[in-house]
């Protein structure tokens, strides 16, 4: 028998699948250069962002960046024409959220924000003290 997917694993190749497919933003001039699910409730991807093709990026998204932002700062999950439920987000449209509305977007004032990690990624998103990395690293 077959193991379903994880909520992480269905929103992050939603995301995957929406960003060789967007129209809506840039999303389609990102170059993905590695993918992970981070836990039950989150994802991250590295990637190059739409006109800056020489950044390495991270962006780590969770479940619970699906929410209305009144004020929105730089970094946060701007409310997602896609997530119909925010207190119990489908990840597919999580995940499409996300790859129009943040990766497929180029940088702007985001830039200012990244933490750089050993590897040389400017990483934004839900972060915690110690920045993601791969389970196999």
């Amino acid at each position: 028998m077959e193991r379903a997917a994880s909520w992480a694993e269905t929103a992050l190749r939603a995301c995957l699948d929406r960003l060789t497919v967007s129209t809506l933003t840039e999303a389609r001039r990102v170059v993905v250069i590695e993918a992970w699910v981070d836990g039950e409730d989150a994802f991250c991807v590295v990637y190059r962002p739409p006109f800056a093709a020489e950044r390495v990026v991270g962006v780590r998204r969770h479940r619970s960046d699906a929410v209305v932002v009144e004020d929105l700062r730089d970094g946060e999950m701007a409310a997602s024409p896609y997530i119909d439920d925010l207190d119990d987000p489908d990840p597919v449209q999580f995940g499409q959220s996300v790859a129009d509305f943040d990766v497929g977007v180029p940088l702007g004032r985001v830039v200012e924000t990244l933490r750089e990690d050993g590897d040389g990624a400017g990483w934004w998103g839900t972060l915690g003290d110690e920045l993601p990395r791969r389970n196999d690293r």
